[in-house]
């Protein structure tokens, strides 16, 4: 006789992945290889219960496109969620909400002021990459999202970010005059996302097969961009993605 061992999403969470942030980053980046939704409540409640983690836009994207792809278990969270601890709640409301999910209900319970608060919240679209001073986040954001789900898109607009070489030269050429920077313009804020959409696909493409295929197919598709092609062939020889 066989024996079938039924895993529900409680008896899954007695064996966390992580104890810390750091172990916690760890699971998220390969959690598109090997998904384990059953760990999403656990990993709320750790990043709620830390002050800084609990701020970073990226860790916010990442549990965004993890509940937007996983309609049960965000279901299961928010039938859980009035017994959590308050900053558990006061964190996951917004996320839920950018998700797609009704979360007024949610709202009893809280103080008025943190209803305020709450309904005021206003996380960045990671794919809206006007070149403001959040441009960097939502890059992080991107890979964040890849991270939830392994979809090609947010690399797409990652990989897009390498068409702006033009501004990366005019940033190094400001730096290199010692000229003072009054202001973050246009062209700064996007040569410096340049240099790091490159760094950043030459570090993650090391590690994670996925990220190689989707960079092979926008190496070879007549969509993509002379310019930006040619830099996806100068992946590793750029120094300008290769410094620490």
């Amino acid at each position: 006789d066989r024996t079938i061992d039924v895993k529900t999403l409680e008896s899954a969470r007695k064996q966390v992945a992580f104890t810390d942030i750091k172990t916690l980053g760890r699971w998220m980046q390969r959690y598109h290889v090997t998904p384990d939704p059953a760990l999403l409540l656990p990993g709320l409640r750790l990043v709620a219960a830390d002050e800084k983690a609990r701020s970073m836009f990226n860790i916010m994207a990442f549990f965004i496109a993890a509940f937007k792809s996983n309609p049960i278990v965000a279901a299961e969270v928010i039938r859980k969620l009035p017994s959590e601890h308050p900053w558990t709640r006061l964190y996951a409301v917004p996320l839920l909400r950018s998700a797609g999910y009704p979360t007024e209900p949610l709202m009893d319970g809280f103080t008025e002021r943190d209803k305020t608060i709450l309904r005021s919240i206003e996380i960045p679209d990671p794919f809206d990459i006007k070149p403001d001073r959040l441009l960097p986040h939502k890059m992080d954001m991107l890979w964040a999202t890849f991270f939830a789900t392994g979809r090609i898109e947010p690399v797409k607009i990652i990989i897009s970010m390498l068409a702006w070489r033009e501004d990366h030269d005019k940033f190094t050429k400001l730096q290199e005059s010692g000229q003072k920077r009054t202001e973050l313009t246009d062209t700064i804020m996007r040569g410096v996302v340049f240099a790091a959409a490159g760094w950043s696909l030459n570090a993650l493409s090391r590690n994670d097969e996925l990220v190689v295929d989707y960079i092979d197919a926008f190496k070879s598709s007549p969509d993509t961009p002379a310019p930006v092609k040619a830099e996806l062939a100068n992946l590793y020889t750029n120094p300008a993605f290769t410094r620490k």
